[in-house]
C-alpha cells in the first residue's frame, strides 16, 4: 500500500504555487489569507526602462506571499497586443470579439442593453449629464436679461444633446444634489458662467486647490523616487 507523505506548512512553503496547492488541498489545509498588496515592495518589472512594479500573478497557498510574473502589467498587455500585431490590448479584446475597435464592440454591447449607443449608456451614468435634459431651460428666462434663443438641432429623429450642458445653478461643481442641476445650451451656459463668475465660487477654488495639492504630491513621490533609484 502506498503512503502518501504529510508535508509540513514549511516544507508546502518551499513548493510551487500549484504543487503546494494541490497538496494542501489534498491534506485538508485551507488557503492562508494574503495581505493588502499595499503592504508589500514589489519587485521592479525586468523590462529595460520600465520602473513599474511587477504584476502579482497569483497568491502562494500556504505562505500566503505573492508570486510575480516577470513583467508588470503595462508591458504584458504590450507584449500581448505586439503579437497580434496591434497597438494595445484592448484592441485584442476587441479584435477577439470580432469587432474593429473596443468602442464598437461596446457601443454594440450598450445597444444588446437597451441604450441607443455608448454614448447615451455613459451618459446614463454619469454624475451630471445624467440629469441633462433634451431642451435648453432657459427658454423661461430664469437667468437675468437673457432668454434663450437657440434652435436644438436634431440628430437621429432626436434633440442633439451635443450642444446641450448640465450647469450647476449655485456654480459649484462639487454641489451634486439633483435640484441644483439645470440644462443650458452653450450659449447660455457661457452667457451664466461669464455673468455670474462661476469658476470664482468657493466650490471652484476647492477643486482647483485640490488639483494643485495632487499634482505637488505625485512631483514629491516622483522627486523622492529618482533620488533613491
Amino acid at each position: 500500500m502506498k503512503v502518501t507523505k504529510q508535508y509540513t506548512i514549511e516544507e508546502l512553503n518551499n513548493l510551487s504555487v500549484q504543487v503546494a496547492k494541490k497538496k494542501a488541498i489534498a491534506q485538508g489545509i485551507p488557503r492562508t489569507p494574503h495581505p493588502p498588496q499595499s503592504e508589500f515592495t514589489h519587485p521592479i518589472c525586468s523590462t529595460t526602462g520600465c520602473t513599474n512594479p511587477k504584476t502579482v500573478n497569483d497568491w502562494h497557498w500556504t505562505s500566503g506571499l505573492p508570486v510575480y510574473k516577470d513583467i508588470c502589467i503595462e508591458c504584458h498587455n504590450k507584449a500581448v497586443a505586439g503579437k497580434h500585431g496591434l497597438k494595445n490590448i484592448s484592441q485584442v479584446v476587441a479584435k477577439n470579439a470580432g469587432f474593429n475597435s473596443l468602442n464598437e464592440m461596446l457601443d454594440h454591447r450598450a445597444k444588446k442593453e437597451g441604450f441607443p449607443g455608448l454614448t447615451e449608456k455613459r451618459n446614463s451614468t454619469h454624475s451630471d449629464r445624467k440629469h441633462r435634459k433634451d431642451y435648453c431651460e432657459n427658454i423661461d428666462g430664469r437667468l437675468k436679461d437673457f432668454v434663450c434663443t437657440t434652435t436644438i438641432p436634431m440628430k437621429n429623429g432626436k434633440p442633439w444633446k451635443g450642444v446641450l450642458d448640465t450647469d450647476h445653478i449655485d456654480g459649484n461643481s462639487a454641489n451634486k444634489d439633483p435640484s441644483n442641476y439645470q440644462t443650458l445650451c452653450k450659449v447660455c451656459h457661457a452667457w451664466k458662467t461669464n455673468k455670474e463668475k462661476d469658476y470664482k465660487s468657493a466650490g471652484r477654488k476647492k477643486i482647483r486647490q485640490q488639483q494643485i495639492e495632487q499634482k505637488r504630491l505625485e512631483m514629491l513621490k516622483a522627486k523622492i523616487f529618482f533620488s533613491v533609484s
